[in-house]
């Protein structure tokens, strides 16, 4: 399944400096399954994240997880949008105002079993998804 092709993807965005790549992996699913469930594709809040999901292993630009940005989301009833609350590719305060302006939610999330292809293809059929890759490995 191709998202892109059914309107449920923004446009490409950049990250710039920032180690915020979890929060960008945890974003682009959860516009796409607002896209789903409300007709309407928003571009959410990578900055919230990075600002405000601080209690667990997510540290702004000094990286994180999308799990935890997926619960992140979930124990505070949404996110708000770009435009409300925009990336800024640094690290900054906690904006409590533009946080409560929460546009999008989501009930839960589900983690795919590693190295289950088929599992991967049934997730990616429902909806758009969120892939990490442990990249810290070398191959000798």
């Amino acid at each position: 399944m191709d998202w892109r092709t059914k309107g449920s993807v923004t446009p490409i965005k950049d990250q710039g400096q920032c180690g915020s790549c979890w929060a960008f992996s945890a974003i682009a699913p959860t516009e796409g399954i607002t896209k789903l469930s409300t007709g309407k594709l928003i571009s959410l809040s990578e900055q919230e994240l990075v600002d405000c999901d601080r209690k667990s292993e997510d540290q702004g630009c000094e990286g994180g997880y999308m799990e935890d940005a997926f619960k992140f989301i979930v124990k505070n009833k949404g996110i708000t949008t770009e435009t409300t609350y925009p990336y800024k590719a640094a690290d900054g305060k906690r904006n409590t105002k533009k946080e409560s302006s929460r546009v999008a939610d989501i009930k839960g999330y589900e983690k795919v079993p590693k190295n289950n292809e088929k599992s991967l293809i049934n997730a990616v059929a429902n909806q758009p998804i969120s892939v990490s890759i442990d990249a810290s490995h070398k191959n000798i």
